[in-house]
């Protein structure tokens, strides 16, 4: 089962990063992965269809923006407790995910929709 993820809009001319090379950087010391998900863009004869790989991520821990043609999606993990135990070795990470696309002229905001599934967001 599915669930919506919320697609905003942000004014035009917002001082907002628009782009992969402006993302935040990946920090050691928070032990935060950063990636960027695997991605399938297909075009239809009237939509694009965006599929995203974005495991652990949680519906609510989902964003995506479109502004000025552009569509940004990111999201996180959280890295799982453990509680008072002490692991001998953490192969789980928190991580943050971040990918935009530049989207031709005529796409229409109020049209795009966003779910997640197993950990897949598709976007159309």
């Amino acid at each position: 089962m599915s669930e919506k993820v919320a697609v905003k809009s942000k004014a035009p001319n917002s001082d907002v990063a628009r782009s992969d090379k402006n993302a935040p950087e990946l920090t050691r010391e928070h032990r935060t992965l950063r990636l960027s998900p695997r991605t399938d863009v297909i075009e239809k004869k009237d939509a694009f269809l965006l599929t995203l790989h974005m495991p652990s991520v949680k519906p609510n821990d989902v964003r995506v923006n479109f502004e000025e043609g552009v569509i940004t999606i990111s999201g996180s993990a959280t890295r799982p407790d453990v509680g008072d135990r002490s692991p001998v070795h953490r192969g789980h990470h928190a991580k943050e995910y971040y990918r935009s696309f530049q989207l031709s002229d005529g796409i229409d905001f109020a049209k795009i929709e966003a779910a997640v599934s197993s950990g897949v967001l598709t976007i159309t």
